[in-house]
């Protein structure tokens, strides 16, 4: 999926934005993924009314570009905005160390500034909580791994905040990553009980797990969606991701994507 930013210079006025492409790295199986890189990533303007613009809360599976491609698929038929609110190594509850403080305040830290501050917000997507269960260990403390029950705690809160802000909530199922480091079959169960209540109990669910599960074995990626590292989507998986979420918004709104 092709991202692009505006070129460097004053744009103030412009009626367009002259677009170079981010940079991009090689993932393991060839394939190209956005290279994270420091960029103004929003900027509220006056215009007109849209319907429904969505923050989509995530991690790097979200800034490589699920929420673009699911306002394409959606424009034709809805006045949708997805803002991509993905930063790599996020988690959802916990803070980095310095060492890693460029994978940002968590999903509860930054809620406020992140969802809760965008003045056109009509819904928020939370789709955090792989790094919760691959970092401990590996890039942070493993007294970091939380359990299943602290996990669905912080999602019902995210869930209370934005309600009470009058935001439609939708949380995203945890996709497998069997093979990836960091993985063992104690974080397989906590993410097995964490997406059984995202199912059952969250305001609204988006499966992305069942969207990318391998059929055979669904503790690991598809075949043909994973990049190579076993935990985030090939440009096929983000392809998949951008269409399952633009279904579930188009059912919400009463019609059906191709």
């Amino acid at each position: 999926m092709l991202m692009e930013v505006s070129e460097p210079g004053d744009h103030v006025g412009s009626p367009d934005f002259p677009a170079v492409e981010l940079p991009t790295v090689e993932a393991p199986d060839g394939s190209r993924l956005p290279l994270p890189v420091p960029f103004v990533c929003g900027l509220e303007v006056f215009g007109p009314e849209v319907p429904v613009t969505a923050v989509c809360l995530g991690d790097s599976i979200t800034a490589g570009g699920w929420p673009e491609g699911a306002q394409e698929l959606l424009a034709p038929r809805l006045d949708v905005v997805m803002l991509n609110a993905g930063i790599a190594g996020n988690r959802l509850r916990t803070d980095p160390g310095a060492s890693i403080a460029s994978f940002g305040p968590s999903g509860v830290s930054r809620f406020e500034s992140d969802v809760l501050s965008v003045a056109a917000a009509s819904d928020v997507v939370i789709a955090l909580g792989t790094n919760d269960l691959g970092l401990p260990g590996a890039a942070a403390p493993l007294a970091d791994l939380p359990s299943a029950q602290q996990m669905i705690n912080s999602y019902r809160r995210l869930s209370d905040r934005a309600a009470e802000a009058g935001l439609g909530v939708t949380i995203a199922t945890i996709t497998p990553f069997l093979g990836a480091e960091g993985y063992d079959g104690t974080r397989e169960e906590i993410r097995r009980v964490v997406n059984d209540w995202i199912r059952t109990a969250a305001p609204h669910c988006v499966d992305f797990d069942a969207a990318l599960r391998d059929a055979q074995n669904p503790r690991r990626l598809a075949e043909a969606y994973d990049s190579g590292d076993h935990l985030h989507p090939n440009t096929a998986g983000t392809a998949r991701l951008a269409h399952t979420m633009a279904a579930h918004l188009a059912r919400r709104h009463g019609f059906a994507v191709d």
